[in-house]
């Protein structure tokens, strides 16, 4: 199996591999920091697996995610700098969300599949990093079928 370098962000919460997508700047890693943050103040496990560059493979029908060496276990907090947290060296990623940027996004989007390596298809969540209040409870409706698109 060959590793493809994307242009995500793969942090898990709980069991639940979660892979950011999105272009430059629309919020990747403020919404890994948020989940993770979250994950914390909920007592649930939160780790990071790759900031920014994240190799993807499909093993046996599965997405796996690991960090190119050089960056594993470090995040960008834009404006200020990279910082060490805790992390994973690969994880199965479970869902996609798609950073977009406030005067991109749909008030109510249609369900969608994203597909980071040929194979392997995961539900997309749409968030906008500067709007999201709360993402694991985004996060929990779609894996709970809770959440309603039209």
């Amino acid at each position: 199996m060959s590793q493809q370098n994307i242009h995500a962000t793969a942090l898990v919460v709980g069991e639940t591999g979660l892979l950011v997508t999105g272009p430059p700047a629309s919020g990747k890693s403020r919404i890994a920091r948020q989940c993770l943050h979250d994950a914390h103040g909920r007592g649930r496990f939160g780790a990071l697996v790759a900031d920014d560059r994240v190799l993807a493979e499909n093993v046996n029908g599965r997405l796996i995610a690991s960090a190119p060496d050089e960056i594993a276990g470090l995040i960008e907090i834009r404006g200020s700098g990279i910082v060490g947290v805790d992390h994973l060296p690969r994880a199965v990623m479970h869902i996609a969300i798609s950073a977009v940027r406030p005067d991109k996004s749909q008030r109510l989007p249609e369900a969608r599949l994203f597909e980071p390596v040929p194979g392997i298809q995961l539900p997309l969540l749409f968030m906008v990093a500067e709007q999201v209040i709360d993402p694991l409870e985004l996060v929990e409706a779609v894996l709970e079928g809770r959440l309603i698109r039209s």
